[in-house]
């Protein structure tokens, strides 16, 4: 879903982790941020100071190929961790670079952690990762089985919403908001029961007892006996 930078880093430092794209630039151009220079250790354990640069969500390094051609190659995503300091979340990750025509033997496994949550001096200067930096990327695997998600979820919500006066939620504060998301799950299941007894026949007296489910037809003729 869109996230502004700002709302992206307040969930971060909430303890959760968000699931979004990265936005375009005013200039309608992929994000791209220098995160510094990283310490990666190798195999043989050497450790080699790269830059790393985020390019829409991915962490790269930049690798160039025979002609001197240079490319961004993203580490591939090992572990994601999470830790507190001072009583706020800090998130981290730990990539691997890949084995790839255009990276060095040498640097094939080496492994960095990349730090996603802002530190104090970035908060106070206003300055964020998140603008180009996201822990899941929209290129990484682990993405595509999350994002696709949120259609249910808006499915759902956009449902919900169809029901309430000017599609709007009158309910304040989180547990009145919750209890009003249960009782609509309630609702829709009752209605998904009524419905497949009606189309089934089926015996509900473990849920209905012996209630008796009206179906369309007798629904119909009641409603033609008060119209008259």
């Amino acid at each position: 879903m869109a996230l502004s930078t700002r709302d992206f880093d307040r969930l971060l430092e909430a303890g959760l982790i968000p699931v979004s794209k990265v936005p375009l630039t005013s200039n309608s151009e992929v994000a791209c941020e220098n995160l510094g220079e990283h310490d990666f250790k190798t195999k043989d354990g050497r450790i080699v100071r790269l830059i790393v640069t985020a390019v829409n969500g991915m962490p790269c390094i930049t690798v160039t190929d025979s002609d001197g051609i240079a490319y961004y190659q993203p580490p591939g995503l090992v572990q994601v961790k999470r830790t507190e300091r001072k009583k706020r979340p800090q998130f981290s990750t730990r990539r691997a670079i890949p084995d790839n025509p255009f990276v060095p033997k040498s640097l094939i496994g080496a492994e960095t952690r990349i730090r996603h949550t802002r530190t104090n001096k970035e908060r106070d200067a206003g300055e964020s990762r998140s603008k180009a930096l996201r822990i899941f990327a929209e290129a990484d695997e682990q993405f595509n089985e999350i994002a696709p998600r949120r259609n249910d979820s808006e499915s759902t919500n956009s449902d919900k919403k169809s029901r309430m006066w000017n599609r709007r939620c009158r309910t304040l504060r989180h547990e009145s908001v919750e209890f009003n998301a249960i009782s609509y799950q309630i609702h829709v299941l009752i209605t998904a029961l009524h419905a497949y007894c009606n189309r089934t026949g089926a015996d509900m007296t473990q849920w209905f007892g012996q209630h008796q489910v009206p179906t369309r037809a007798n629904r119909q003729a009641r409603m033609r006996e008060l119209a008259a």
